[in-house]
């Protein structure tokens, strides 16, 4: 009997030491920001990452032609970028392209750094150029 009762109180340290460390990493938080919507021609979604109510995040920017990639076998640039309803603009990426180099892909994908001021914005605008054409629409 006494040994089932120290090997017992033997475990108690560890399980508790278990208990705080589950405890604690509940306590941090992530806030996740997601804005998506489309145009004609090209779709778009935004995800913002902030932890621990920190004022800089990480933000994931993506664009996706709804069309086929033969489409874009002959752009020579693309340019595509998102701003606040206010106008500034937070994101831009520019790609250029010759006739040896053309897109792989109908996805493009930019990821950076967020800034907090970004939290309270309800939408905002993508801006896509390729080549001639432009096209602009909200995310919400």
């Amino acid at each position: 009997m006494k040994t089932n009762l120290y090997n017992q109180c033997k475990t108690f340290p560890i399980l508790n030491g278990f208990l705080i460390i589950f405890l604690l990493a509940g306590c941090s938080t992530t806030e996740e920001i997601n804005y998506r919507g489309e145009g004609e021609y090209w779709e778009a979604f935004l995800m913002l990452r902030f932890e621990d109510d920190s004022f800089n995040g990480t933000e994931k920017f993506q664009i996706s032609y709804k069309g086929e990639l033969e489409d874009l076998s002959e752009i020579s640039s693309l340019e595509y970028s998102f701003e606040t309803i206010d106008g500034t603009t937070r994101s831009r990426v520019t790609e250029t392209y010759s006739k040896d180099t053309y897109p792989q892909t109908v996805n493009f994908t930019y990821t950076g750094l967020a800034s907090g001021d970004m939290r309270g914005e309800e939408s905002v605008i993508v801006i896509i150029k390729w080549d001639e054409f432009k096209e602009s629409f909200e995310l919400k």
